[in-house]
């Protein structure tokens, strides 16, 4: 994430199980700077639910939305 950025934690939570969601997928890594956070991410891990449709495209339309921002940062912007 750019310098600067911040992104909610209902936002952190959906892009987890956004990862979590993808085939193949069975490991996510999380950067946890604090012991809040690392339980916070056990409890997302335990009680793990994969998007909704309207979840999944709530998503992606957001995640367009901040590359359009960031820029070029982790790629091209699609």
């Amino acid at each position: 994430m750019p310098k600067g950025a911040r992104v909610a934690v209902d936002e952190l939570h959906n892009a987890f199980r956004y990862a979590q969601g993808l085939p193949g997928i069975s490991t996510t890594v999380l950067g946890l700077h604090d012991d809040h956070e690392l339980q916070q991410s056990i409890d997302w891990a335990m009680n793990y639910k994969p998007l909704g449709d309207v979840e999944l495209s709530g998503l992606l339309t957001r995640g367009k939305e901040l590359a359009g921002r960031w820029g070029e940062v982790y790629g091209p912007v699609v």
